[in-house]
């Protein structure tokens, strides 16, 4: 039987992986990002991203990988 330990670890691992997935696909492909959520949700126009959505999606971006990075350490600190 698997531990509760490992299979805290293993969900851990996915969300870390996840955040880290999302804000990668934001940080170096922000037009297909913003394209992917319009065809997904609507929730981006249609028109040809600007040039400040592109920032602000890369920022948003980079937030994701600070909180996965910061979520990292935070769930290594739980194991001492």
């Amino acid at each position: 039987m698997i531990s509760r330990l490992l299979v805290f670890g293993i969900l851990y691992l996915a969300m870390f992986l996840g955040w880290v997935g999302v804000g990668l696909f934001m940080l170096l492909a922000p037009t297909r990002f913003i394209r992917f959520v319009h065809d997904n949700v609507g929730g981006l126009a249609e028109s040809r991203p600007r040039v400040a959505t592109g920032v602000l999606v890369r920022v948003i971006g980079a937030g994701f990988i600070a909180f996965a990075i910061r979520f990292a350490f935070r769930a290594a600190e739980m194991l001492r």
